[in-house]
C-alpha cells in the first residue's frame, strides 16, 4: 500500500501512531524533507503528519485514543530533529537548497522556523480547549 493512502485512510490516533512510530526521515538532493515507513511503498513531506494530527482535532474525540495522541504528539518532533541531523550531514548544495527551502517556508508563513506548524499547535489546543466565544 502507498504511504499517502494510508496516512488519508486514518481514522484514529492509533491508527496515525502505527504510521508515526515506524517513519524514517529523509532528506532529498533538491532538499525536500520527506519520511519512508517500513511497509508502506513511496514517501511523504514530513509536515503532511503534522497536518493530518491537526485534522484530527476537529473530529469526534476518542477518548481511549488519548494515549495515542501524545505520543504522536512527542513522536513528530523527534522526527524533525532527525530529519535535521540528516541535513547536516548532506553535501553542501542540499544542505543551501534545505536551508532556502526553509527560509522561504519562513518567509510565507510569517517568520516562524521549520516547525512553525507543531510549534503553532499548542497555542491552538489551548485555545480549542478554552472554546469559542459567542459573539
Amino acid at each position: 500500500m502507498h504511504i499517502q493512502r494510508a496516512l488519508i485512510g486514518t481514522n484514529t490516533y492509533k491508527d496515525l501512531l502505527k504510521i508515526v512510530e515506524n517513519a524514517t526521515p529523509g532528506v532529498t538532493y533538491s532538499g525536500c524533507r520527506y519520511i519512508t515507513v517500513k511497509g508502506y511503498e513511496g514517501e511523504l513531506p514530513i509536515n503532511a503528519l503534522i497536518q493530518q494530527f491537526d485534522d484530527f482535532r476537529f473530529r469526534k474525540r476518542d477518548l481511549d485514543a488519548k494515549e495515542a495522541k501524545h505520543k504522536v504528539y512527542d513522536l513528530i518532533p523527534k522526527i524533525h530533529k532527525l530529519s535535521d541531523v540528516q541535513v547536516n550531514k548532506c553535501n553542501f548544495i542540499t544542505y543551501y537548497l534545505t536551508q532556502l527551502r526553509d527560509f522561504f517556508r519562513i518567509c510565507v508563513e510569517g517568520g516562524k522556523g521549520f516547525l512553525f506548524p507543531w510549534e503553532d499547535m499548542t497555542d491552538r489546543v489551548k485555545i480549542s480547549q478554552q472554546g469559542r466565544k459567542k459573539i
